[in-house]
């Protein structure tokens, strides 16, 4: 039970894991100057970040491991490497690079993920004497498959939410960009995946870019040059409306986190980023920190937003009130049933809005078991299942969810209070 896979072996396999991200061009590597920089950032990041990972998971918990703070760490760090090479000349400051500087941090996030957990799992296979190697061999074809299944989910999930807008680009009707070179694509959801099956070319702008006065964004361009399709994506999508004037907020997902990546990634490299804010808001974390308050989780609820905050505040409200009421030692914290009824809140949530998000490649179905989407619109022959049984007022009132969120509220207040261990109310 204390037979771990060979140290050659796991050496033999990082070397060769960089040496296929270098081989991929479509992560901004390559085998030039920026790639193997960066292959030696991922190697130096990625080691010393492991290792506080594992240590901190090992020793507390996977609920202390900082993943989000390392990688933003990897993520400056990288972009002033990057600005130092250009400075010498080394490397020139374009997409490719800021790719690469993406890649470098993604690639390091995930390490110190799968760092903490290996730590974790190793411990409790410690505990209840499991062979290490077997752990991570067992490791190895998990890490692998979920890589597969969630970048596949995640694609499919924007995909299928993502808005293809006429309207939004209206005003820039009379632009002509230069298609040569771009690739190609069409329509794959919304109204006009079916009544449009052209080819477009695809046009993507960052935010430093300028393409014939467009704003940034994503752009299927005609064949004359001229932009057909704003493609608004599901993840941090900026249109509130498609264009037959149906809210669409409910299918947008928000990913601060991402955007705060950009915004570090142009915000160095392209040198813009506003010093002065940042400075300011290691202040405020300097000050937090000298006054007993946890600038971590302050900081989170500053840059959270209010939808996804509010549910954890209400949980940690009512956390609050039954460890006070209950006063449970500290050590049937992680076993109370509580603990386990919220693990099941947050996967069901998670995997319901996998299975919603993907119901939109058919949309007749999703608006039938749509309860807010009300009675058939004018010319059309779907509506919700439930209209004709509640009253109009139910699709257009946020009260029937509200409701549903307070439900699920009083029932783990109510488990929450339950006395006793785990062990005693089963039996």
């Amino acid at each position: 039970t204390d037979r771990d896979l060979p140290l050659p072996l796991i050496l033999l396999g990082s070397i060769l894991l960089v040496i296929g991200l270098m081989a991929v061009p479509q992560l901004g590597l390559g085998f030039d100057t920026k790639g193997i920089a960066g292959a030696m950032m991922i190697i130096i990041f990625g080691f010393l970040f492991v290792t506080v990972a594992s240590r901190l998971t090992g020793e507390i918990g996977s609920s202390s491991n900082p993943i989000s703070g390392m990688t933003v760490a990897t993520l400056l760090l990288t972009c002033l490497i990057l600005l130092a090479l250009e400075s010498f000349g080394l490397v020139a400051i374009d997409k490719t690079i800021k790719l690469t500087a993406l890649t470098i941090a993604g690639v390091v996030c995930v390490a110190s993920s799968n760092g903490g957990s290996t730590a974790q799992a190793l411990k409790t296979g410690h505990l209840v004497g499991a062979t290490p190697s077997s752990q991570q061999l067992a490791i190895l074809v998990g890490a692998l498959t979920s890589a597969l299944v969630v970048g596949l989910v995640l694609l499919a999930i924007n995909e299928a939410n993502s808005t293809y807008s006429k309207k939004a680009i209206e005003q820039y009707k009379d632009v002509v960009i230069d298609v040569a070179g771009l690739p190609k694509d069409t329509v794959h959801s919304g109204p006009y995946a079916s009544e449009d099956k052209n080819e477009y070319y695809v046009l993507n702008l960052g935010r430093a870019e300028t393409g014939g006065q467009l704003p940034p964004g994503r752009y299927l361009i005609g064949s004359d040059g001229k932009p057909a399709y704003l493609v608004d994506p599901a993840i941090n999508g900026m249109l509130k409306k498609d264009d037959n004037g149906k809210d669409i907020t409910g299918y947008k997902f928000d990913a601060p986190k991402s955007v705060l990546m950009q915004l570090i990634i142009d915000g160095i490299l392209d040198r813009r980023l506003p010093w002065g804010l940042v400075l300011f808001g290691v202040l405020i974390a300097v000050t937090l920190e000298l006054s007993g308050v946890p600038s971590l989780p302050f900081a989170v609820g500053v840059y959270l937003p209010l939808a996804a905050s509010t549910p954890i505040f209400a949980g940690g409200v009512i956390r609050w009130f039954v460890d006070r009421r209950n006063r449970k030692a500290s050590e049937e914290d992680d076993s109370s049933p509580a603990v386990l009824l919220s693990s099941g809140y947050i996967a069901g949530g998670a995997i319901a809005a996998v299975l919603i998000s993907f119901m939109n490649f058919y949309p007749d179905i999703l608006k039938k078991i749509d309860f807010s989407a009300g009675p058939p619109a004018d010319g059309e022959e779907v509506g919700s299942m439930v209209a004709g049984w509640v009253p109009e007022a139910w699709f257009q009132s946020p009260y029937p969810s509200l409701v549903a969120f307070g439900v699920l509220a009083i029932v783990l207040l109510a488990v929450g209070m339950l006395k006793g261990k785990p062990s005693d109310r089963t039996n």
